[in-house]
Parts: C-alpha cells; sequence; structure tokens
C-alpha cells in the first residue's frame, strides 16, 4: 500500500520574501521585505485585530480593521527589509511606510503555509 503523502510543515525559522514594486514620479523602487512564517497563534491574533463588533443602540455591527492587523502581523513577523533608507532612523521598521507594511502583511498571509518554489512539483 503506498504510503499517503503530507503536506510538509514550515521549517521553523523559514522565512517569506516579498517584493513590493512602487513608482514614486519618475523613479521605480523594488523594495524587499522578508518576514518570518506566521505561527497558528500568529494568525489567529490576525483575525481577532481585523474583525471586531460595536454596538449602537440596540444594534451590533461587525467592523473591520485589516489594515491595523496588517501591520500588527508585519511588525511581528518581519525580520528585515531592503531598498528603504534606514541609516536616519533607530528602527528599521520606522523607514518603511504603513501602506508597504499593509501591502507586505497581506501577501505575507496569503503566502504563509505554502511551499517554497524549490519544493513545489507541477
Amino acid at each position: 500500500m503506498p504510503k499517503k503523502k503530507l503536506f510538509p510543515r514550515p521549517e521553523p525559522g523559514h522565512e517569506i520574501s516579498i517584493t513590493i514594486n512602487v513608482d514614486l514620479g519618475e523613479d521605480s523602487y523594488k523594495l524587499l521585505h522578508v518576514l518570518s512564517e506566521p505561527t497558528a497563534e500568529d494568525k489567529k491574533e490576525y483575525q481577532r485585530r481585523s474583525i471586531y463588533s460595536e454596538l449602537s443602540g440596540r444594534d451590533r455591527k461587525i467592523v473591520t480593521n485589516t489594515g491595523a492587523a496588517f501591520e500588527w502581523l508585519w511588525t511581528k513577523c518581519i525580520k528585515r527589509v531592503d531598498g528603504y533608507e534606514t541609516e536616519e532612523v533607530k528602527d528599521f521598521k520606522d523607514a518603511v511606510p504603513l501602506e508597504h507594511k499593509i501591502w507586505a502583511g497581506d501577501a505575507l498571509l496569503n503566502r504563509a503555509g505554502t511551499l517554497k518554489e524549490a519544493d513545489q512539483k507541477n
């Protein structure tokens, strides 16, 4: 009987590289964000932070705040960036614009738990 193939777990410390291409005026920038694979707890916390409910009188409405949740996830998982002017800031994270953190956090969540290209088979 053939052995059942199981989906591999990411190795501890597995890194995910996200490239963001940004045009600013006549200049183009290729920016790299290297993040650690989010844990299951990180993903749960992202979900908790992204959706909450508010009471308004007798009505309850669901509110999404994915921008803040993506920023939290990015801050939790970021290891390094490349392509940003970081020499003038104390912490490299402060050199990254908020919308770049959101874009990279979104891309991270979409790629988390997937195989590295070298491990994928067509």
